[in-house]
């Protein structure tokens, strides 16, 4: 029997299998919201707003998701090899995109 054919909520004594696996490997299913406010260890919140989680899809990370610098799945910072060639005073062709970020990328100089 599987629950998540039914819309009585009463029906669900236990976490569907899915939602304990992907809380299990951390990680977040909207499907599984539903049962996060009668069983425990079934639902994993993101870690931050779907805002930040589509700005970091798309290489961005706006003022307001500043806080989560550090987890690249809520604010898109600088790739690490950009950020040591930037440090070793190398231009990187590969990090050219990301001129915008702060010690990201350098020109070569002229």
């Amino acid at each position: 029997l599987d629950c998540s054919d039914f819309e009585d909520k009463s029906c669900y004594f236990e976490c569907p299998k899915r939602c304990a696996d992907a809380f299990n490997r951390g990680e977040t299913r909207p499907d599984c919201e539903k049962y996060s406010s009668y069983l425990d260890n079934c639902y994993k919140p993101p870690p931050c707003s779907q805002r930040c989680l589509d700005a970091a899809s798309n290489e961005q990370c706006p003022r307001e998701c500043e806080q989560f610098k550090g987890d690249s799945k809520c604010c898109f910072e600088c790739p690490n090899n950009c950020k040591d060639s930037f440090g070793r005073g190398e231009s990187n062709d590969q990090c050219k995109k990301y001129f915008y970020l702060p010690k990201c990328y350098r020109e070569c100089p002229a």
